[in-house]
């Protein structure tokens, strides 16, 4: 829905250095948005879906219409939402079953200050963003932190050399998703998604992580 050319350079040992984005970000017109949503009505009409995602990138399709709209048709016809999201429309987002931001747009967010540290920034978020009714935050080396009404921890994160974040975030929210609708705690879920995004971030630009890679990485810590 956005035109865009993307290029990435790598080194020979396929390491990432950096990508080139060259796109037109600017919210998609009125219509445009009227027919995603006859899609969305006729599709959750005809099959029901167990879970919703919205995968936010900022570039211009999810307006707040749009993530309105999609908040009430998952709210109203019990389907719980899962939502990671960029700076923009942040606190909207949070209105959600599951919210999982990174610590970089966290830091966003609270508009932080580099002394504060990561707990500061993680009470600060917590505090605010309530809506949510579970929050998970990814944070890069340090782990994940992850929150509801009933119980709130932090975990470490996995050992991992010159890893590749292609396409973690999309890993963990799935993740979540997958490991919420087979009836699991936040605690075992967040655990689920730690293990999922540390083999994301172990292999190089975006694949795929198999449910069998995530049992062998447990069994390695057992």
């Amino acid at each position: 829905y956005t035109a865009a050319t993307l290029s990435w350079v790598f080194a020979k040992d396929y390491k990432q250095f950096f990508r080139l984005d060259k796109e037109d970000k600017s919210p998609v017109s009125a219509e445009l948005v009227q027919k995603i949503k006859a899609i969305i009505d006729e599709t959750c009409s005809a099959n029901a879906p167990d879970a919703v995602i919205i995968q936010d990138y900022n570039k211009g399709l999810l307006t707040r219409e749009m993530i309105t709209y999609i908040q009430e048709i998952s709210r109203n016809s019990d389907i719980p939402l899962f939502v990671d999201p960029k700076k923009d429309n942040f606190e909207l987002l949070s209105d959600c079953d599951f919210f999982k931001p990174n610590l970089n747009e966290i830091k966003d967010y609270l508009g932080s200050e580099e002394t504060q540290t990561t707990n500061e920034l993680i009470t600060k978020a917590s505090h605010s963003l309530k809506k949510a009714k579970n929050l998970v935050i990814t944070l890069g080396s340090e782990g994940m932190y992850f929150k509801n009404a009933d119980f709130e921890a932090r975990i470490p994160a996995w050992k991992l050399e010159n890893p590749d974040v292609s396409g973690a975030g999309d890993t963990v929210i799935s993740a979540l998703c997958i490991y919420h609708l087979m009836g699991h705690s936040l605690e075992e879920n967040a655990d689920f998604a730690n293990k999922a995004g540390a083999i994301s971030c172990s292999k190089k630009a975006v694949s795929v992580v198999s449910l069998r890679e995530i049992d062998e990485i447990g069994a390695k810590k057992a």
